[in-house]
């Protein structure tokens, strides 16, 4: 492989090398699409790490769902149809290769990234017969009891099933006498579809699931067997409780299981109503109907209600005689208002006559203004007198001077 060949590098995960050799074709439908460009022992020592180079266009092609198997030698297959022979090329048979293809799935999944790691297949029917085979370990810790729990129990999320139970056991720290049930589980990549980029460091990933919420919960598999399961999903109210007792796996936190947290919430009730003082409240509730009892019995009691009853009685009558009288005086009252209505219609009336007489075009008016002139005249005519009267007393007796 050149430094300016244009595509991507892929690691494969195979079982064992075969008869790869270095420069080994890469297919993909018949064409050849990359080549095989190293190989080595994986890090687990008992796999085999083989590097591919896909060229460009045919990178693209590669997804993050995509299969990849082993077209080595020739494939003989025999059936009730007969027998069947099946070859990539001559140059597979001779040098061995690899073939790869990408599933309809329900979800599209996107293009692989440079780097990106694939299981390798034996063959094809493997890869339809194990399609959900790639599988990781992870540990769970329980605290309760797993009864009914055991190897090869279901693996769930939402009903789904992405995995199973690989190992059960029970652990007692000796420091704090505390016993735990540790649970090893395989998850299968393949049952999980997933949208979005792709992760390249599980562990980081997981912290991020974590940190939303993701837990681990036993679950009833069946009310009849008593079976359970394990249930993964979304708590984000749970916190995340990591016991860290094996560094080999990666751990996914536990919650309590429905029987767990229902016991719990019983014990809680019952620790509540332990707690209380029953015998004192009984004895007060007793005292306080013993005393309701002897106030409802006494005679005080009686006579106020009899009491009662008489003063409710001879209210009755009194408002029995209020109705009788009360009839005349609203007669005597409509008869009081209808007269006033009727003088308000006469006042109107009246009104409206003396204006006809006093108004601004009237003759009374006019009469009345030319009496008050004359009537202002003969008050000047006075007033005149008066003053030469005083100025002039004699005049009564000798007459106004001038006037002989």
């Amino acid at each position: 492989m050149r430094s300016d060949d244009k595509g991507k590098r892929f690691d494969l995960i195979a079982p064992n090398l075969g008869s790869f050799s270095h420069g080994s074709p890469v297919y993909y439908r018949g064409f050849e699409a990359g080549r095989i460009v190293g190989f080595g022992l994986a890090e687990d020592n008992r796999s085999v790490d083989v590097q591919i180079f896909i060229d460009a266009p045919y990178d693209e092609l590669v997804h993050t769902n995509s299969r990849f198997w082993n077209v080595s030698g020739i494939e003989v297959s025999l059936d009730a149809d007969g027998m069947s022979v099946q070859t990539e090329s001559l140059i597979s048979i001779i040098e061995g290769g690899i073939a790869f293809d990408t599933p309809e799935d329900l979800v599209k999944a996107p293009t692989a990234e440079d780097g990106a790691r694939f299981p390798l297949f034996e063959n094809f029917e493997e890869v339809e017969e194990s399609q959900f085979r790639v599988a990781e370990r992870f540990i769970l810790y329980f605290d309760g009891s797993v009864r009914g729990l055991s190897v090869g129990a279901p693996v769930e999320v939402r009903g789904v099933k992405v995995g199973e139970v690989v190992d059960v056991t029970v652990e007692l720290n000796r420091e704090t006498l505390d016993l735990r049930a540790p649970v090893l589980v395989s998850l299968e990549q393949g049952r999980l579809k997933s949208i979005g980029e792709q992760p390249r460091d599980t562990a980081s990933y997981l912290q991020t699931l974590i940190d939303a919420g993701f837990r681990a919960q036993l679950q009833s598999g069946s009310l009849i067997t008593g079976a359970l399961l394990v249930s993964l999903d979304f708590y984000p109210d749970e916190p995340a409780v990591l016991v860290g007792g094996d560094d080999r796996y990666l751990e996914i936190p536990t919650i309590p299981s429905e029987l767990e947290q229902l016991t719990a919430s019983v014990s809680g009730v019952l620790d509540t109503l332990a707690s209380l003082p029953l015998r004192e409240l009984i004895e007060d509730m007793r005292t306080t109907v013993q005393s309701a009892n002897a106030v409802i019995s006494s005679p005080e009691l009686r006579r106020s209600l009899a009491s009662l009853d008489s003063s409710l009685a001879q209210m009755d009558d009194i408002l029995g005689v209020v109705d009788e009288e009360a009839e005349p005086l609203l007669q005597s009252l409509r008869r009081t208002s209808d007269a006033a209505g009727e003088a308000a219609v006469q006042a109107e009336k009246t009104l409206a006559s003396a204006d006809s007489m006093i108004g601004e075009n009237s003759q009374l008016r006019y009469d009345l203004a030319e009496m008050l002139a004359q009537l202002a005249e003969a008050a000047r005519s006075i007033r005149v007198l008066t003053e030469y009267l005083e100025a002039h007393p004699e005049a009564l007796i000798s007459g106004k001077r001038g006037e002989r």
